[in-house]
């Protein structure tokens, strides 16, 4: 071989995977089989990491055929697919002791490494011998077991062995269709490669059939041989030296032996992938999947007496839950949904509370308790209210009056309502925002004021709650049909309402079905977030 790079090109085919796995034993998944693979990061069966060795092997029995293997790396950067084109650079690098070669594997027209190798050989006639001895009569492997070693159940010092066998029937045909691949290859009547490093390829029968097995990555591996006067190689060991829990690699310790006598020694890198979760099946979500959860929950919705919070308790007691229907001056409205609630079996009751009074709040989770234990869900509806008025004619007293309801009642009924959330380590609360946050209107100042405050109260309590399977989100409603936008004139609630890109405002049961979702056991990873009712207009999160 010249001292100049070579380079030639190899179509990797399904045959020749087929007759790699025949001549290795390596039927590891994820090279054998579609349904596996694709449920591996490379969604798609991979090309054994060793297979290119084949043909560098001929390569260098054809340039020098009395070359005998002394040391060896190799690296998988990437993978190789199925009916990839590889093109395979050889260069012989200058040693005075060695031959050195370089290796880069890389994709037709692609400049990314794929695989490198290195190695280094001695100049030695005495191997051809025993190679073709070896190739006459090895057929591969044909029962060996995939083994399937997640990284939990592998220990440091755990070792398998793998007979390399060497007195059944020919492979001659596995080792013909790797020559017919090799263009220049003129090497009729001589083994196809050096019998050390056809030792090798095993190393890949170990890594995915043995150590880790089904869920292996081969990443690197090294290897040195030693003396030329012993026999061809017929047993190769691995044993786990390192288990890297933080990135899922374990490094093994790996030796080749003839009889009682040490060939090689070395070792490799694996990956060990986590296996893929199982599908979930359909009897499986119709007996834990289709509720919602709510039967028997405990509800307090906060401004229930109508509107929004109205068609909540309705709609909630229709989906199995206890409702508390809380009132501050709708004593007699709150009644009437309780009585029409309970005509058709369901469980409500009616309080009332002036929620910005910590004892009135503390008085009405009391009255809960005895009556059905504690509240699970807290809906946070309660507003002021949402007359129009210039900012130059708002007092601090106006802005305080509003907090007062829609943050400091919140702040009042969480208090409450999470210490029997965290003992049972479950709760919902929602609270009840205003696109206007994000698409402020004229007139409204001290509501969009305190709704954004809201905001910033949802996501800091939702952070703190979350390691007590309490989830607290926020639903935010563009304008909705209730009594609070009684104050504006039927011709400017049109034109608002022509405005959104639907056509239409929010009805209330619309922005309660996002309550009883954001309530139900379905919004379980939901927390700290925004639903916004946009219905396509502005805002977009």
């Amino acid at each position: 071989m010249n001292d100049e790079e070579i380079k030639y090109e190899v179509a990797i085919t399904s045959e020749l995977v087929d007759a790699f796995v025949q001549l290795t034993g390596d039927k590891s998944s994820i090279h054998t089989n579609s349904e596996f693979a694709r449920m591996t990061r490379f969604r798609q069966r991979v090309v054994h990491g060793m297979l290119p060795l084949v043909f560098i092997g001929a390569w260098l029995r054809e340039s020098n055929s009395s070359q005998e293997l002394k040391r060896l790396k190799g690296s998988f950067l990437h993978p190789i697919y199925f009916d990839d084109i590889i093109e395979i650079h050889i260069k012989k690098l200058k040693s005075l002791e060695f031959n050195c070669y370089q290796i880069i594997i890389n994709r037709k027209g692609e400049n990314l490494i794929l695989t490198n190798f290195d190695i280094e050989t001695i100049s030695s006639d005495q191997k051809n011998e025993k190679l073709n001895h070896l190739f006459n009569n090895f057929s591969g492997f044909t029962q060996l077991k995939e083994n399937i070693f997640s990284l939990e159940e592998l220990q440091i010092g755990a070792f398998a062995d793998l007979k390399i066998p060497t007195s059944q029937s020919s492979s001659q045909k596995c080792l013909e269709l790797f020559k017919s691949k090799i263009q220049k290859a003129s090497i009729s009547g001589t083994p196809l490669i050096e019998s050390n490093l056809f030792s090798t390829l095993f190393i890949s029968t170990l890594v995915g059939m043995q150590i880790p097995g089904k869920n292996a990555t081969f990443l690197e591996f090294s290897l040195d041989f030693y003396s030329s006067d012993k026999n061809s190689p017929d047993l190769l060991i691995g044993q786990i030296e390192t288990i890297l829990k933080g990135s899922s690699k374990i490094k093994v310790g790996i030796s080749f032996r003839a009889g009682d006598q040490l060939v090689a020694s070395g070792h490799f890198w694996s990956l060990v992938g986590t296996p893929p979760p199982p599908s979930i099946t359909i009897e499986q979500i119709q007996l834990n999947h289709l509720s919602l959860g709510l039967k028997d929950r405990v509800v307090l919705v906060t401004g229930a007496s109508r509107g929004i919070g109205e068609s909540t308790v309705k709609l909630l007691s229709l989906l199995k839950a206890k409702v508390v229907v809380h009132y501050f001056r709708g004593k007699d409205s709150a009644e009437g949904i309780v009585k029409e609630i309970k005509a058709l079996g369901g469980d409500a009751m009616a309080v009332g509370c002036d929620i910005r009074d910590e004892n009135a709040v503390e008085a009405m989770f009391k009255k809960i308790e005895l009556q059905w234990g504690g509240v699970d869900i807290l809906v946070n509806n309660a507003v002021d209210e949402f007359t129009p008025t210039e900012y130059s004619s708002l007092k601090w007293e106006d802005f305080m009056k509003e907090i007062e309801v829609s943050l400091h009642g919140t702040h009042n009924c969480c208090l409450q309502a999470l210490p029997y959330m965290r003992k049972n380590k479950w709760g919902k609360i929602i609270n009840i925002g205003t696109v206007a946050v994000d698409n402020p209107v004229s007139g409204q100042n001290k509501y969009i004021t305190v709704k954004s405050a809201l905001l910033g109260f949802t996501r800091s309590l939702a952070v703190e709650e979350a390691k007590n399977n309490i989830q607290i989100n926020m639903v935010v409603p563009s304008m909705t049909r209730t009594t609070l936008i009684s104050s504006l004139s039927s011709e400017i609630v049109g034109r608002l309402a022509r405005e959104v890109p639907s056509g239409n405002i929010l009805e209330p049961i619309e922005v309660s079905r996002t309550i009883a979702f954001l309530s139900s056991e379905w919004s379980r990873p939901i927390s700290g977030q925004r639903i916004i009712l946009n219905q396509g207009s502005y805002p977009f999160l």
